[in-house]
C-alpha cells in the first residue's frame, strides 16, 4: 500500500493492519530464533565432532606407543634368549591356531552329520512313497481282477 491509500483508511482498518503486522512480526521473530538455535546446535555438534576426531587421534597415538613398546619387548626377548621374533610370536599364536582348527573340525563334523540325517530322511520318505504307491497299485489290480 502506498501513502495515499493508507491516509484513506479508517482508524479501525489501520488498527487491524497494525495488529496483523505485529502478529507477522512476532511470527518472523519466532522463526528467526528457531533458525538461530539450530545454527548454534550445529556449531556445537561441529565443535564436538572436532574434539572427537582430536580424541581419536590422541588414542591412535596411545596405541602406536603401546605397539612400539610391545615391539621393543619382543626385540629384547629375542636378544636375551637367542630366539627370533617370529619363533616367539608363533609360540603364542600356535595354541590359538590349534583351538581354531579343532573348532572348525567340530563344525565340519556337525555339518556332515546333519547332511547324513537329511539324506536318510529323504530316503525314508522315498521308501514310504514307493510302498504307498505299490499298495495302491495292488489294491487297484485286485479290484480289476475280481
Amino acid at each position: 500500500m502506498n501513502e495515499n491509500e493508507l491516509r484513506k483508511l479508517k482508524r479501525v482498518d489501520l488498527l487491524e493492519l497494525l495488529i496483523s503486522q505485529g502478529r507477522e512480526n512476532e511470527e518472523l521473530r519466532r522463526r528467526l530464533e528457531e533458525a538461530e538455535q539450530k545454527l548454534r546446535d550445529r556449531e556445537i555438534k561441529t565443535a564436538e565432532a572436532g574434539s572427537i576426531a582430536e580424541a581419536a587421534l590422541r588414542l591412535n597415538g596411545v596405541f602406536e606407543a603401546a605397539q612400539r613398546a610391545a615391539d621393543q619387548y619382543l626385540e629384547n626377548v629375542k636378544k636375551q634368549s637367542g630366539y627370533s621374533i617370529d619363533s616367539v610370536s608363533s609360540e603364542y599364536e600356535m595354541p590359538k591356531y590349534e583351538a581354531e582348527k579343532t573348532e572348525m573340525q567340530k563344525i565340519e563334523e556337525k555339518i556332515q552329520q546333519e547332511e547324513e540325517e537329511k539324506a536318510k530322511a529323504i530316503q525314508e520318505n522315498k521308501n514310504r512313497v514307493n510302498e504307498t504307491g505299490q499298495s495302491r497299485w495292488l489294491k487297484i489290480k485286485r479290484k480289476s481282477s475280481k
